[in-house]
């Protein structure tokens, strides 16, 4: 037998360079994307996507994070909100992700998302980012969200992320626009 015609044995099995099957969005949730880049595309940087518990605020800002070409930071409250994040991204197929947590182990300053809390953020150096997630926004009027995330990215495109877009000390939101991307109704249809 002849070299050429020697049949081939691959020693380990290829695997696909990504198995993450990509979730399907919701009618209202694709809608959200565009109207929030419209608004983008006409200037505003401050937006406020509202819906209600269960209408997948996580798989929208996931797809964004997605498709984003400048580094995203993404803020929270919370460590069951930072680890939520991450495995929504994971689950997308975005896994350059890094961690700004005491002593996390997911702590990578290189990576093109940085989830942070806003308590650790306001302890460390800011990361650069072109665009910035506050997730439970409704508590972004906080003088720490104030002075660690909206003061230091004033040129990013801040996006805001609640099911509840007001506060009960009557205190403003700090966002130029409100897009309620989902309605009760809209949940239940399928």
């Amino acid at each position: 037998m002849s070299r050429t015609t020697l049949p081939s044995l691959a020693l380990f099995e290829s695997a696909p360079l990504m198995t993450v099957k990509i979730p399907d969005l919701r009618p209202y949730q694709d809608k959200a994307i565009k109207i929030t880049r419209e608004h983008v595309t006409r200037g505003k940087k401050r937006i406020l996507l509202t819906g209600p518990c269960g209408s997948g605020k996580t798989v929208v800002f996931s797809a964004i994070i997605r498709t984003s070409t400048v580094p995203v930071l993404f803020v929270c409250h919370r460590i069951e909100l930072i680890d939520q994040c991450c495995s929504q991204l994971a689950r997308q197929g975005i896994t350059n992700i890094g961690v700004i947590r005491a002593d996390d182990p997911r702590t990578n300053p290189n990576a093109s998302v940085q989830v942070a809390s806003i308590q650790t953020l306001a302890r460390r150096e800011k990361p650069k980012a072109g665009i910035v997630i506050c997730d439970e926004a409704h508590r972004s009027s906080a003088d720490s969200w104030q002075d660690h995330v909206f003061t230091p990215y004033r040129d990013a495109i801040i996006l805001g992320f609640t099911a509840s877009p007001c506060r009960n000390d009557g205190r403003p939101l700090d966002y130029e626009e409100l897009v309620v991307f989902a309605t009760y109704q809209e949940l239940f249809t399928p």
